[in-house]
């Protein structure tokens, strides 16, 4: 005699079978309370962490009972497009927990808003599968980081990298856009060990300008190293070995030196960010050192090593490759 197994284990996680009201659904009263039905029984505290609602609400009360949710509001919805964000994580009464968001809309007003904003998140250059969009106001406040600012929206990228705002208001406010990728795939932002982007310009949504598409956020470590190239022709008639530094402006931060193959092409492989100044040099007097040399026919003379340096300064971004014009040496 042995106990029932009770069968397979659970591994499935729950989904929503049904919500009220409708996805896309207009003229909803703004009185009226969101019930949701689940594929299966749900653990409510993971569940009730995970409700969000744009614009921000104050719930009254989240009821989980078995595999239906009742939500109420303390006040009046107010008179828009409602965003409801249930975000990834929650789990069932087998602690299997959800691995996907799900969205919805609805609008108290007559008509759903007709503003979008949809682009791409890429992280190094690479498309971002977990890579998540975070919609807040223009307006001047006192937070010192954008992922402190109160969210307007969330939206997270599909197996393309792809992610997109929906149903947003086209009355001429102003929205600005920061991504980040999502390494523990908790749904939140970690300052300490993932990485961001925040999109430079303000996006406008009007009436008659009502989306804005098509651009992509690129996400990269601020401090990956970069590319610097370039060719230096040697025109001196030394046939020498070329020496090329790129010394960092900041005098306690690291330099580097190459030395240009057989056709005058050199590379820096992984330069830091920063600002640096470009020179080179042939060694004539083997001592590592740009200097002086002397004359192998009469040692009473000395002469300037050949040398040349760039004018300009430096800047290279984070991962950006950098190509510089071609150098002439000697060519004087």
């Amino acid at each position: 005699m042995e106990p029932p197994t009770g069968g397979p284990e659970d591994k499935t996680p729950p989904e929503i079978v049904q919500i009220t009201p409708s996805d896309n659904s207009t003229g909803v009263n703004r009185s009226e309370k969101v019930e949701i039905i689940f594929s299966e029984k749900l653990d409510s505290e993971s569940l009730r962490k995970r409700i969000i609602v744009y614009p921000e609400v104050t719930f009254k009360k989240i009821d989980v009972s078995g595999n239906r949710v009742e939500i109420q509001f303390e006040e009046l919805l107010p008179e828009t497009t409602i965003s409801f964000y249930l975000k990834k994580g929650y789990a069932d009464n087998h602690n299997v927990k959800t691995e996907k968001s799900d969205l919805f809309y609805f609008s108290t007003a007559d008509s759903l808003e007709k503003g979008i904003i949809t682009g791409d998140i890429h992280f190094k250059n690479t498309i971002a599968e977990d890579g998540i969009a975070k919609l807040t106001s223009s307006e001047a406040d006192t937070f010192e980081h954008i992922y402190q600012k109160p969210e307007l929206r969330t939206s997270e990228a599909d197996e393309n990298g792809s992610f997109s705002f929906r149903h947003l208001p086209t009355d001429s406010s102003g929205f600005r856009i920061w991504a980040f990728v999502d390494k523990d795939k908790n749904g939140d932002f970690s300052a300490s060990k993932e990485f961001y982007i925040i999109y430079p310009d303000t996006v406008y949504l009007t009436g008659r300008n009502s989306s804005y598409t098509d651009f992509v956020l690129n996400i990269i470590d601020p401090d990956e190293p970069g590319i610097i190239k370039g060719k230096i022709n040697n025109r001196t008639g030394f046939d020498k070995i070329i020496t090329v530094r790129l010394r960092n402006v900041s005098e306690d931060k690291k330099g580097y030196e190459v030395t240009p193959d057989s056709t005058g092409v050199y590379k820096f492989e992984t330069v830091l960010p920063g600002d640096y100044l470009l020179s080179a040099f042939i060694d004539l007097d083997a001592d590592s050192a740009k200097g002086y040399y002397t004359d192998p026919e009469d040692s009473s003379l000395t002469y300037e090593e050949p040398g040349i340096s760039l004018g300009d300064t430096i800047n290279i971004k984070p991962a950006e490759i950098k190509e510089i014009e071609k150098l002439e040496l000697g060519n004087d």
